[in-house]
This record gives structure tokens, C-alpha cells and sequence, in this order.
């Protein structure tokens, strides 16, 4: 199985960033945007197929 997730860290403190927008854009020019949780991660992108 394949998947895709982001974890977003302040620099500064190390702490998780909550609800910060992450755009992934594909080759042909569609985004899809998502924005991470209360760990900072964003694991589930809806509309991305592998």
C-alpha cells in the first residue's frame, strides 16, 4: 500500500503546527489542498489515488 502524509514543525520551538494549509500540486497543475491536525500532520488527501 502506498501513502502519502506531511508533518509541518515549527523551527523555532519543535512544536506541531495545527491547521496550516498544505497544497500539493500535480504535474498537470491540480492542487489539492488539506491542512494538518493537531500533530501537525496531514494524513489523509482526498481525491489522491495511487
Amino acid at each position: 500500500m502506498i501513502s502519502l502524509s506531511s508533518h509541518v514543525l515549527d523551527t523555532t520551538s519543535g512544536k506541531p503546527v495545527a491547521d496550516m494549509p498544505v497544497t500539493l500540486t500535480a504535474p498537470d497543475g491540480s492542487q489539492v489542498t488539506n491542512a494538518t491536525n493537531s500533530d501537525g500532520r496531514c494524513k489523509d488527501w482526498p481525491g489522491i489515488t495511487f
